[in-house]
């Protein structure tokens, strides 16, 4: 938001506990704790779905409350935006390089060392570091580019900001198309559904497009759904049910139509999470 819009403390909070969470997962899956083949306890996809439907919110209030009132200086968006993401975007992965060739040069077979072949020539040297710095078109799961080829960060939570950014570049069409719903319960629903198939057939995009949009759905009704009153045990049964549901979602794994409904609930779990954080905190 614009230095002179109200932040919502509560939400930074939520988002440097995410941030936390993700951090211990990824120290736990180096780790590896519980053995080889043991769960991880940390919900690091949770957190990170916990950012996608934040970034919705926090980047849709701002211009959904200027929308009667002049527009919203979309111009003055973009730069900061650009900067704001990839100013450390950046700064990271040209951190990492370095600390890559160290590791390559150890005899690491990790995939921070094994992300630019160095021994490969100079061009194609080069080519995979520029490769590192591309987070728009090189794609989104930090696995595979958009032909299907093999592709290897040297800074694998990259993934997640690549979606930022494109979220980022493209909120401007997702504000128009969600002004004109009528009935966001309706969308919120098919959002949903939309979701479950996600997961029922593995296309990962489609959920992760649609949590930024979620969170640009929960912005456009934003004093509707903080109006919602329930009791205070009824919102603590329903805000532990939710972080159930996300411990739940690592350590159960059916499989099939079971499996992409769990998910879909993990899903669901992160929205009511977020909506708790900002409520309690009034």
């Amino acid at each position: 938001m614009p230095g002179h819009e109200k932040r919502v403390l509560s939400l930074d909070g939520l988002r440097g506990l995410a941030a936390l969470i993700v951090f211990l997962y990824h120290v736990d899956i180096m780790v590896k704790p519980f053995g080889a083949g043991g769960p991880s306890l940390f919900p690091g996809t949770a957190s990170v779905m916990v950012f996608f439907i934040l970034s919705g919110i926090v980047l849709s209030l701002v211009p959904f409350k200027h929308m009667g009132n002049g527009g919203y200086d979309w111009l003055g968006y973009y730069p900061r935006r650009v900067v704001r993401l990839c100013g450390p975007l950046f700064a990271a992965i040209a951190l990492a390089l370095p600390m890559g060739y160290v590791a390559w040069r150890l005899g690491s077979t990790s995939r921070s060392a094994l992300a630019v072949a160095y021994d490969a020539g100079l061009p194609t040297a080069v080519h995979d570091i520029l490769m590192q710095f591309d987070v728009l078109f090189n794609v989104s799961d930090g696995v595979n580019n958009l032909f299907g080829a093999q592709l290897v960060r040297v800074d694998s939570p990259v993934w997640s900001m690549s979606w930022e950014l494109w979220f980022s570049l493209t909120l401007p069409l997702a504000i128009w198309c969600i002004s004109r719903i009528r009935r966001t319960s309706l969308a919120v629903v098919a959002t949903f559904i939309a979701v479950l198939v996600s997961h029922w057939t593995g296309y990962f995009p489609l959920r992760l497009c649609l949590m930024f949009w979620l969170g640009v759905m929960v912005a456009r009704r934003f004093d509707k759904f903080k109006a919602v009153k329930l009791s205070i045990l009824a919102e603590l049964a329903l805000l532990v049910a939710s972080v159930g549901v996300i411990e739940l979602s690592l350590v159960w794994h059916p499989g099939g139509v079971l499996e992409a409904l769990k998910s879909t609930a993990m899903n669901a779990a992160c929205l009511v999470v977020l909506m708790f954080t900002k409520k309690w905190s009034e």
